[in-house]
């Protein structure tokens, strides 16, 4: 009877997730930025010193910085004097808390030829006080601490979305100009080519959401850019499937006692 009352929770649950797959819709925002040239996708700055590429694609927008070293001699970042700016509010590119989920399997065989067999999970957070990169020559380094939104966008009757279809899945697109955008960031970075940064270079450089596509189609159907990220939100029917999923599960537990 358990056992039976077992597949029976494991095939309800089985066949529940594969109903809320098609229980999501997503916004994609497309990212702009006054260096962004034409028709690309990528972010990208360079000199003679160093390039400088931001990413943005994933799920709520993480902010991925990737800085390469041209030189022969090292560079400096200093995070803790870096951060990503929204209106008035500074969000650090560095966290003092670092966060770490591990498994651990191991094997130890002794002299005496016994072997010791041991596993299990680590979770845990490790503080730290290094707040520089060292970048060596003709090398690089990648931050990605922060994202930028996990809530959908408000989209004002006024914007006039424009509706197509492709593939059989609608998609509703919204445009926006810097001006008018609902998203609006700066990023600034200090670095220097001498550890006690006695002449910092900065890079302050803005962005904006230039372009917001409303739709259910999932992340697996879209192609992936550097300029454009994604939130999900359960639809209404999603909340409806949640409420039956726990109904559901309750009367099995019932018919368990």
């Amino acid at each position: 009877m358990w056992g039976k009352l077992s597949f029976m929770k494991s095939t309800y649950l089985f066949i529940l997730f594969i109903s809320c797959t098609s229980c999501l819709k997503y916004q994609y925002a497309t990212i702009s930025s006054s260096f962004k040239k034409e028709n690309s996708t990528e972010f990208l700055i360079e000199n003679d010193t160093l390039r400088l590429t931001y990413d943005f694609s994933g799920e709520d927008g993480p902010v991925k910085i990737l800085v390469y070293n041209k030189l022969s001699t090292p560079i400096y970042i200093n995070w803790s004097k870096s951060a990503l700016i929204m209106g008035d509010r500074r969000i650090s590119y560095w966290s003092k808390n670092l966060i770490i989920n591990a498994t651990v399997n191991n094997l130890e065989s002794g002299v005496a030829r016994y072997i010791i067999a041991s596993n299990g999970t680590v979770n845990g957070t490790i503080t730290y006080d290094e707040n520089l990169s060292f970048i060596p020559p003709k090398s690089s380094v990648t931050e990605n601490q922060v994202t930028l939104r996990n809530q959908f966008f408000k989209i004002p009757s006024s914007s006039k979305p424009s509706r197509k279809v492709v593939n059989n899945v609608s998609l509703k697109t919204s445009h926006y100009t810097r001006e008018n955008s609902p998203l609006i960031f700066r990023s600034f970075l200090t670095l220097s080519v001498t550890e006690n940064f006695e002449s910092p270079i900065y890079f302050d450089d803005t962005f904006w959401v230039s372009e917001i596509i409303q739709t259910i189609a999932s992340p697996e159907q879209h192609i992936r850019r550097n300029d454009q990220f994604y939130i999900s939100k359960a639809t209404g029917a999603g909340v409806f499937v949640g409420v039956i999923a726990l109904a559901g599960l309750t009367l099995l537990e019932v018919s368990g006692d």
